[in-house]
């Protein structure tokens, strides 16, 4: 395998671990930008991240000498355009699509490699896969099915098996309860999965504006960072499971509401029982959550002096004028945001991220502990620390 050309690379941290993708091209031709992020980058990472030792070499090769991906040793030349199509194709932004891809090629595999790769795989991949069978593979696989102890199928000729009948055939295996109950068995994983990915998009955008964090939130944009098109049912989906980044204990999250012609960002519920809210506002992660200014003193040294950044001075009387506006609102202008009248328990301001400096710390949990007993302040890695409890709790105990 040569790879004399792959003389461009990219480098990315995780979890304090430095991996590397390697290019034969430029990465800022495809991407019009100078970034590490292009679509479907991140599976990419993750596979890594699992697969210790092995690197990643990427292509745009049009000669037709890497049609996918070709395997040597520890080094994989994965052909871009051919895995960004499948990804395309299985249509989930999951973290596990690398290990799908390369499951196309599973004679490379030794049989518990070929197993573990199975198992990984994500129902949606499962479903891709079954929906493009043949005519013979669809007979194979419903025999298959027949041979499952408690599973009834209907029978269907075989040799010319209709589309019709292989999916009434696939149907009954999914209503089986037996395999219902593998799915509810597995749903806390599925969580963790979501979740990973959600903290993984934070954790690499840090350096984003508040626009940019709002859009993903509202489906516009992947959790690789590019622009998402979705129908409208599906974006709010999107949003509303994009809303667990701010806890598990939040439900009935609206975004964007309005009342009395201001916007707030979010408006979330703390439990089903009771009409308790708590407001969001978000502001960038890339904003300084003190404006820090250094001063010569007499005795000819410097002075450091905190202050509220002008985002925070901003954000505070901006959400606790939301605050008022919510609480004095009538039953109508509530009806007109989709939830019904309540009292707002707390608001949260959202900004910045945090640094290891313990004079910053210290300044920080002052702030803090100033404020009234309904506002309080937490930075985006806040967010992440939280996400990252949340993930081990689901992990040892679910």
């Amino acid at each position: 395998m040569d790879l004399s050309k792959f003389t461009f690379s990219k480098k990315y941290i995780r979890n304090s671990v430095e991996y590397s993708l390697a290019f034969d091209f430029d990465l800022k031709t495809l991407t019009g930008r100078n970034s590490k992020t292009f679509e479907d980058y991140a599976s990419l990472l993750f596979y890594l991240q699992n697969n210790q030792g092995k690197k990643i070499c990427i292509t745009l090769d049009t000669t037709g000498t890497v049609t996918d991906f070709n395997e040597e040793g520890d080094i994989l030349l994965i052909n871009l355009k051919a895995y960004q199509e499948f990804c395309k194709k299985i249509g989930q932004s999951g973290k596990n699509r690398t290990q799908a891809f390369l499951a196309q090629k599973l004679t490379h595999y030794s049989a518990n490699e070929k197993s573990n790769i199975i198992q990984s795989s994500t129902e949606t991949e499962i479903l891709e896969r079954v929906k493009n069978f043949t005519d013979s593979e669809k007979a194979v696989f419903i025999e298959g099915l027949n041979k499952i102890d408690g599973i009834n199928l209907p029978s269907a000729n075989s040799g010319n098996i209709s589309n019709e009948d292989f999916l009434r055939a696939f149907s009954a295996f999914l209503s089986d309860p037996a395999k219902r109950d593998i799915v509810v068995g597995n749903y806390s994983q599925i969580q963790i999965s979501i979740l990973e990915e959600y903290k993984m998009f934070l954790e690499n955008n840090l350096d984003k504006n508040e626009t940019f964090i709002q859009d993903w939130i509202d489906g516009k944009i992947s959790n690789e960072g590019l622009s998402n098109n979705l129908e409208d049912e599906e974006r709010k989906k999107v949003t509303k499971s994009r809303c667990l980044i701010f806890g598990l204990e939040f439900i009935s999250h609206k975004r964007e509401g309005q009342i009395s012609s201001k916007e707030f960002d979010i408006l979330t519920k703390i439990s089903q029982g009771k009409n308790d809210y708590v407001l969001i506002e978000l502001k960038s992660p890339n904003k300084n959550t003190f404006k820090i200014v250094e001063k010569d003193n007499p005795n000819g040294g410097k002075s450091t002096e905190y202050h509220l950044s002008d985002d925070i001075s901003r954000a505070i009387p901006q959400i606790s004028d939301y605050r008022s506006l919510l609480e004095n609102a009538t039953e109508t202008e509530w009806q007109k945001i989709g939830l019904p009248k309540g009292k707002i328990s707390k608001c949260l301001i959202i900004i910045g991220t945090k640094t290891e400096d313990p004079v910053w710390l210290g300044h920080f949990s002052n702030l803090r502990r100033n404020l009234s007993s309904t506002i309080e302040i937490l930075t985006y890695t806040d967010l992440i620390d939280k996400l990252d409890i949340t993930i081990k709790n689901l992990r040892e105990n679910l």
